[in-house]
């Protein structure tokens, strides 16, 4: 079954926040992962950021280590690029009009990849808030 995994769940694995142990067991159950190009261009933000703002406080390979993990983790998922069909979901899809911008267009990849799907489909989020928008949208979320 094709699992859809927005960056809250890389980013517990790579900076093994307070979610890691749950986006462990979701990254694990599932072997055909796909995802938005926003998964790595997220995870790169966020990754460099926070060692921006740590100043000395990590070391100097930390955010080399981390950026490693993050290209391994990103070979093992089937990346989909923004293109007109993702635009397209959105202009569309007026229950994306309550998400934030990068949401909307995470939610409406997973949309186009569980059209294409030929059976069951999750999204694979540690999230609150992407995991409440996916109901409405038809989209079932991994427990």
């Amino acid at each position: 079954m094709p699992a859809f995994f927005d960056s809250s769940v890389v980013l517990s694995l790579l900076l093994k926040d307070e979610n890691a142990d749950d986006a462990a067991r979701l990254w694990s159950l599932q072997r055909d992962r796909v995802a938005s190009v926003l998964l790595e261009l997220e995870c790169l933000s966020v990754l460099r950021r926070a060692a921006a703002a740590s100043g000395a406080r990590l070391p100097q390979r930390w955010l080399e280590d981390r950026e490693a993990e993050l290209a391994a983790y990103l070979e093992e998922v089937s990346i989909r690029e923004i293109d007109e069909s993702v635009i397209d979901v959105i202009r569309g899809e007026d229950r994306l009009a309550g998400c934030r911008s990068l949401d909307a267009i995470q939610l409406a990849t997973a949309m186009i990849f569980q059209s294409a799907a030929d059976g069951p489909f999750q999204v694979c989020t540690v999230d609150r808030r992407m995991a409440e928008m996916c109901e409405p949208l038809g989209l079932a979320v991994a427990r």
